[in-house]
């Protein structure tokens, strides 16, 4: 998104505290973070505190890692508030949130203006999705906009991958786009920072051109939610 439109863009990652050990199928180009959480309780109706916690001038995008209590209907009811200052700071704030199906995590989503959730190829993914789905359409109800959703498959290693055709099918949702698997070789580029460590794919390699699709595509929004899915 910072590439495609120069505009100012902050990448949140909450995750939570009852979130199991990494995926061990996470994308080679996904952040690792280095940096710890600051608690969202903490940050959430404090803005001092919040932009204090933000790490800023070391990549060209803001970076913020959040933790939270998974059941903690304080932070539903606070979490408008969050996403509103991101809102008022940002062009873009990019918020990746955990698979969980908790109450933090679809509240946080339905405050956005567009959410891509992703999945892996996988029948259990494929499963859960359907889930998010059918709650995100029971909360929002008459809200609820098709432009609002999109649904994003991400092919794994050594997998044929199903047709996109049959997933829509199975989940009864048209899946929005599908980002290929990325081999190590086509990682070329490595950012460090303090928060975080990223390997980038060459610009013309499937994964890059792939994403590179999307950013155009969502850069006309205010904010975008990602739900994560190992991606």
């Amino acid at each position: 998104l910072e590439q495609q439109t120069h505009r100012k863009v902050i990448l949140v990652s909450i995750s939570s505290s009852e979130t199991s050990p990494a995926d061990p199928d996470k994308d080679q180009a996904s952040p690792h973070w280095q940096k710890q959480p600051v608690h969202l309780k903490d940050i959430v109706e404090d803005y001092e505190r919040l932009q204090n916690s933000i790490v800023r001038g070391q990549l060209k995008i803001d970076l913020l890692n959040v933790v939270f209590d998974a059941g903690d209907q304080i932070l539903v009811d606070s979490i408008s508030q969050f996403v509103s200052t991101l809102v008022s700071d940002y062009h873009f704030a990019v918020v990746d949130l955990p698979t969980e199906k908790d109450a933090v995590v679809i509240k946080t989503l339905t405050q956005s203006d567009i959410v891509h959730l992703l999945a892996k190829d996988q029948v259990e993914d494929l499963k859960g999705l359907s889930l998010v789905i059918n709650e995100l359409t029971e909360r929002m109800k008459e809200n609820f906009n098709l432009d609002f959703l999109k649904v994003v498959v991400v092919t794994k290693e050594k997998i044929v991958p199903t047709n996109l055709a049959e997933i829509s099918n199975e989940i009864d949702f048209t899946v929005y786009a599908r980002i290929p698997y990325i081999n190590s070789c086509e990682l070329n580029t490595v950012l460090s920072c303090e928060a975080l460590t990223i390997s980038l794919p060459w610009p013309n390699s499937p994964y890059a051109m792939e994403l590179r699709r999307i950013a155009r595509q969502i850069s006309g929004v205010l904010v975008g939610l990602a739900l994560g899915g190992g991606a």
